[in-house]
């Protein structure tokens, strides 16, 4: 597995890295095709000196339940949640918090930082066969850019997992597991 992410600030990505993630293809941003009108923010607090310095996350979610929630996004630093989980949560001054996950959906997410000497013909090269597998990525600028993947509960693990670890043998990013919910 990868190292903990080496972060670098946003500002020193090439531009070409930066015009990608602006001008990414809607089929890499799953929140896209989803209407926020019926979702709701669920807060996730994370553990404390993580390599991100972030104490808690905010995830789009559907309301199933009295307090039951499916997460309509991919955990950006959150452990162990992947896309359409099933999770319970508690109603704190009027915010919904993560207290566990009730079902799986099979899912698994892994994160992603480019490299900033890559270009964003190097990331398309090496993002394209992952994505052929049936994964998709959403983007964020948290002071450095990060990467959500999303691998499909019928995707084969081990090929993605493959691809990944290729494209940091050839420098184009850095990756760690977030939650790997596949048979391995």
């Amino acid at each position: 597995m990868a190292q903990p992410f080496k972060i670098a600030p946003a500002a020193e990505l090439p531009l070409l890295i930066i015009e990608l993630l602006l001008h990414c293809p809607v089929s890499f941003r799953k929140m896209a095709s989803h209407s926020r009108v019926h979702m709701e923010k669920v807060l996730i607090e994370l553990e404390p000196d993580s390599w991100h310095g972030f104490s808690t996350e905010s995830v789009w979610a559907t309301k199933l339940g009295d307090d039951l929630f499916r997460l309509e996004n991919s955990p950006f630093f959150a452990n162990d949640l992947s896309y359409e989980d099933v999770i319970k949560t508690t109603l704190k001054e009027r915010v919904n918090y993560f207290i566990e996950t009730v079902t799986s959906s099979g899912r698994s997410t892994y994160r992603i930082i480019p490299n900033n000497a890559a270009d964003s013909a190097s990331f398309e090269r090496y993002w394209r066969p992952i994505e052929d597998l049936g994964c998709s990525f959403e983007q964020g600028n948290f002071g450095f850019i990060l990467f959500a993947v999303d691998v499909p509960s019928d995707t084969n693990i081990h090929q993605v997992f493959a691809l990944l670890e290729e494209g940091v043998h050839n420098k184009v990013w850095e990756f760690e597991e977030g939650h790997c919910s596949h048979s391995i």
